[in-house]
């Protein structure tokens, strides 16, 4: 657990240099995209997207976690009292929805690590800011395409038809 907080505000303070605005991705350009895969980023998308998750003004690693612990229970990979918290996703996770959130962010100020880093050490709710300038859903669907092959890995979701 230490280990995993130190390398999570590593990356954390990373992000207050410069780095790319969008994530590698996993997947190959032209590739023929699943329809199990395309089912997961259409759920995600719709989850993180409802008014509940946005309500409070930002899309959390909680709400994350979340769309990802009821995605395994509904692919009946987990039973239906599993949860886990954002700490116990897989580095690979956890990295993609931080980076994700520090790249959007840092478009908007230069200062935002050092707050995203306050907040892990209190383990206050970070995440997107529901903002009326930003297309949310484009950054929403990135994260939800770049957690598929992660969520595979950890196996909460199902592979049949990947």
């Amino acid at each position: 657990m230490i280990r995993l907080s130190i390398s999570i505000l590593s990356t954390i303070a990373a992000c207050n240099s410069s780095f790319p605005h969008r994530l590698h991705s996993h997947q190959p350009n032209n590739v023929n995209i699943s329809p199990a895969r395309i089912d997961f980023v259409t759920e995600c998308v719709a989850f993180l997207s409802l008014s509940d998750s946005i309500q409070d003004g930002v899309v959390s690693q909680n709400e994350f976690t979340s769309f990802l612990v009821s995605r395994c229970i509904s692919d009946k990979m987990c039973n239906g009292e599993f949860d886990i918290p954002f700490e116990h996703l897989t580095l690979d996770l956890q990295l993609r929805f931080i980076k994700a959130v520090c790249s959007h962010k840092f478009i908007e100020e230069k200062n935002v690590c050092d707050e995203l880093e306050r907040m892990w050490l209190e383990s206050r709710v970070f995440g997107f800011q529901v903002i009326e300038d930003v297309n949310l859903s484009e950054l929403i669907e990135e994260i939800c395409t770049e957690a598929y092959d992660d969520a595979i890995e950890m196996k909460l979701v199902e592979t049949i038809g990947n």
